[in-house]
């Protein structure tokens, strides 16, 4: 039987992003402009496909090509979008077959944006013997709050009393204040220096200076990336990176200095990053990353600030485990086993 179903790269913007955000899932991590930063910021090969059912679009996907010591990998972030309800066995198969089909790949690895109790979804990719990878790129436990047609003061009762009270007290010592950046190079600068400094004092990864301003770069245009800060007497004490796609404002990074322990600044600039979602009308607002339940507990690494997240309301959202479709068994196993190394012995928190 004739699959109904082709693959080909899609060339403009507006047909690829539209699709993305008339889907049930609308991650940055799959638009245009993630796409650009990847390919023109970073250096990576990129693939932004479509599958047609005739000439209809039923499916997209951006797919970047990943390089390691033992070969290379397809990785899909947050992806593929399409309807989980039709075909997808198909769709992902016909997805699965293009990239085999080049014959210069380990695996693909698929991390869709599906809930880790999707038993349906699960079941699709057992019968085309995908294999949950051993770690994640993206994050597996989101706490997310939802904002669709709240109040602020319905927003503010559904917060814990401490994280309230700091808001408060922000709001009325006057002390600190929260600008919106337009991107420009000194708010660029801010964000990359705290956040340098903060990882040399607690001593974890971050990435160099280049990869968030390519980051500015690309995700400035149509708004995806905002730099929000916050100030106390002119001083920057604590600062985010705000994304906005679609329906859904993510938390993706954030930094302080030692006076914002003092000031609790990152209260009130969370808040108005989510007042600033309200006004860009999203219905999500996403802080990213959490621990799960079993290590959140105090003297945990990431406990923290997973119950700083928590404080601000909101609930837990479970994503499945990343799916890898093998092509070469041998070498996929060598770098198998160079992830489980890491994530037993470097990943913490989490």
């Amino acid at each position: 039987m004739e699959n109904k179903y082709t693959i080909s790269e899609i060339t403009e913007k507006n047909h690829f992003d539209n699709f993305l955000l008339n889907s049930q899932a609308s991650s940055f991590l799959q638009s245009w402009n993630w796409g650009e930063f990847q390919s023109l910021g970073l250096g990576k090969k990129i693939f932004r496909l479509g599958v047609f059912d005739g000439e209809n679009l039923v499916a997209t996907c951006l797919c970047l090509e990943e390089q390691t010591k033992l070969g290379k990998f397809i990785y899909c972030p947050r992806g593929p979008i399409l309807n989980w309800e039709v075909d997808a066995k198909e769709i992902i198969g016909e997805i699965f077959k293009f990239f085999k089909a080049k014959g210069s790949y380990l695996f693909v690895r698929m991390d869709p944006s599906v809930r880790k109790d999707s038993l349906e979804i699960s079941n699709i990719f057992k019968s085309l013997n995908a294999k949950d990878a051993i770690t994640f790129l993206q994050v597996e436990r989101a706490w997310i709050l939802n904002i669709e047609n709240k109040s602020e003061e319905q927003l503010l009762s559904g917060m814990r009393i401490q994280t309230r009270y700091n808001i408060n007290k922000c709001q009325r010592d006057g002390k600190v204040s929260v600008k919106v950046s337009d991107l420009n190079e000194t708010d660029q600068n801010t964000f990359i220096d705290l956040l340098t400094n903060m990882s040399k004092q607690k001593g974890f990864f971050t990435h160099p200076s280049k990869y968030f301003q390519d980051m500015f770069k690309f995700g400035k245009e149509n708004g995806i990336t905002n730099i929000i800060t916050a100030y106390a007497n002119n001083t920057p004490v604590a600062s985010a990176i705000i994304t906005i796609f679609g329906d859904e404002a993510c938390y993706i990074y954030g930094a302080s200095n030692k006076d914002d322990t003092k000031l609790r600044a990152s209260y009130l600039l969370q808040w108005e990053s989510i007042k600033y979602a309200m006004s860009k009308g999203c219905k999500k607002y996403n802080f990213w990353g959490v621990v799960s339940d079993q290590n959140y507990h105090e003297g945990y690494p990431g406990y923290g600030y997973s119950n700083f997240k928590k404080g601000f309301g909101g609930e837990l959202v479970e994503y499945t485990r990343a799916k890898d479709f093998v092509f070469k068994g041998i070498q996929y196993q060598g770098y198998r086993l160079l992830e489980w190394y890491w994530k037993t012995f470097f990943r913490k928190g989490n």
